[in-house]
């Protein structure tokens, strides 16, 4: 019999009123491929039936542990996880996400440089029912010591993204509990820092849209969106004043572009006038002078009938299949992530350490 050994996987998952979705998150964490993992849930001061459910969950699998604290946000939920955790590899995991099975086993694969900090994935955005958007699948492709190419837009994704070392992490003094949003992007860019970022170009999670989400909030992400900027233009070697106008411009379209998918036709025009504020030389480019007439047409005009509206689909059936990027979301070359373009299959990978 052939015992598979490797490295500890800490899953981390902060939950706040997740009855509804946290079974699910869970279920993708118990289901993975790699076996070394221990999952800690740490109940941020939910009112609802969250810890009751997480407790039943937990009696039934012993690498699950379920920490109760009171409210104190997703960083503070985060660093209490990350106190307690004893992997050598952190896996955050929002409880609303849905995880690829083979997903932490798939990014192991990719840590065998020791300057190796963070292995992260695509992502697909997911409805209430865990179905899949399939013509929406989002995510970077840039590897290496990538912090300037970080600055401009948060490639790596949302928390539930990435695989992080534990020591770099700890380093970087874990997740800003000053932030209510973007805390993800100001970790990443201090990590970003000291170490090496490698990806693997397929779906590995399912990015659930909740319209109750932080990240739905646009103007709190624009407010702290300015204040990882400052932070990071601060520290030694920060960004200068031009790269900050050119992360500031990339947001600001990329916040247009989801007001005008929401349909909040004064907002998204709102971001577009910042986009032009932080950098009017945009629309000198006929590349983005065409994106920008798309979008404009996009916010203000009728929706096409031409293109039928995606079918949502499960997620666990198309996320192995999934290797296309969607279409350009941004203005710049971080926005390029997003260009339509076929990705090579990664070679078949062995468990180890």
């Amino acid at each position: 019999m052939t015992v598979v050994t490797g490295p500890l996987v800490s899953v981390l998952v902060p939950a706040h009123n997740a009855a509804g979705t946290i079974a699910a998150a869970l279920d993708t964490a118990t289901g993975q491929t790699w076996p070394e993992i221990e999952i800690i849930v740490v109940d941020d001061g939910s009112t609802d039936e969250t810890a009751s459910i997480v407790a039943g969950l937990a009696a039934a699998d012993p690498r699950i542990r379920l920490i109760r604290r009171p409210n104190g946000g997703v960083s503070a939920a985060r660093n209490s996880a990350l106190a307690a955790a004893r992997g050598a590899w952190l896996a955050p995991l929002d409880a609303d996400d849905l995880w690829r099975r083979d997903k932490i086993e798939r990014q192991l694969a990719r840590t065998d440089d020791p300057e190796t900090v963070c292995v992260y994935g695509w992502y697909v955005p997911v409805d209430a029912e865990g179905r899949a958007l399939p013509d929406r699948v989002s995510g970077g492709q840039r590897e290496g010591m990538i912090r300037d190419a970080l600055l401009l837009g948060n490639f790596v994704g949302p928390g539930s993204s990435p695989l992080l070392r534990r020591s770099a992490v700890e380093a970087a003094g874990g997740w800003d509990e000053t932030l209510r949003g973007n805390e993800d992007h100001a970790l990443y860019l201090r990590l970003a820092e000291t170490g090496r970022f490698r990806v693997v170009p397929e779906v590995l999670v399912g990015y659930r849209q909740r319209p109750d989400s932080v990240s739905r909030d646009r103007r709190m992400m624009w407010r702290t969106h300015g204040a990882l900027l400052r932070h990071a233009a601060a520290r030694p070697g920060g960004a200068d004043r031009a790269t900050v106008r050119r992360a500031r411009a990339n947001f600001a379209w990329y916040l247009a572009f989801q007001a005008a998918r929401a349909g909040a036709v004064r907002e998204a025009t709102a971001h577009l006038l910042r986009l032009l504020a932080n950098q009017p030389g945009f629309v000198a480019a006929p590349a983005v002078r065409t994106a920008l007439m798309s979008a404009v047409r996009r916010i203000l005009g009728p929706r096409s009938s031409a293109r039928p509206p995606t079918r949502a689909v499960d997620f666990h059936a198309v996320a192995p299949d999934l290797r296309t990027l969607s279409t350009a979301e941004g203005p710049d070359d971080v926005g390029a992530r997003q260009r339509r373009r076929p990705v090579a299959h990664l070679p078949a990978t062995r468990r180890g350490g």
